[in-house]
């Protein structure tokens, strides 16, 4: 979370470039900023975070980003709340293929049904794909297909018949 938020915030001093805070003044207190943010910051909004930064940074540039860009921090307030709501839980799905199974990411395979379980981890930061791909066996073709080949034979047989 803090690396998602550490990289917005980039972002935004190297797109305005009114703002003096560089890089190397980030990248160098990123370890101290972190810490400071576990051990003192009880908020979780985009605006208590960047008042850790300004701490430990002491940087006017802080204050401009917190009444300038704030609302460019918006998406990590979703992430963040999806985040608290769903930390502790997994979540686990099930699917019944019809016929052949013939490829899956499934983690576990219980004759034609596949399980996922996956933890929030596995689709916060990118997506996740369940894949199942099975092919079924189509009667129908069989039958018409005997069915001509039949009716085949019994032509060629006929014919040999009538011919004799």
């Amino acid at each position: 979370m803090y690396e998602d938020f550490y990289q917005r915030l980039y972002s935004i001093l190297v797109e305005d470039k009114s703002l003096t805070l560089s890089k190397q003044q980030l990248d160098g207190n990123k370890e101290n900023i972190f810490e400071y943010l576990i051990d003192s910051i009880k908020g979780d909004n985009s605006e208590d975070i960047l008042t850790g930064f300004e701490k430990v940074l002491h940087h006017p540039d802080i204050q401009v980003i917190k009444s300038k860009y704030l609302s460019r921090f918006d998406e990590f307030q979703k992430k963040m709340k999806f985040y608290q709501s769903s930390s502790d839980d997994s979540y686990k799905f099930n699917i019944r293929m019809p016929g052949l199974l013939l490829g899956t990411n499934s983690s576990k395979i219980e004759g034609s049904t596949l399980n996922w379980e996956v933890t929030y981890y596995d689709f916060y930061f990118f997506d996740y794909t369940m894949k199942a791909e099975s092919r079924m066996v189509n009667a129908w073709a069989f039958i018409v297909a005997g069915l001509i080949l039949l009716a085949a034979i019994g032509g060629f047989v006929s014919l040999i018949r009538k011919k004799r």
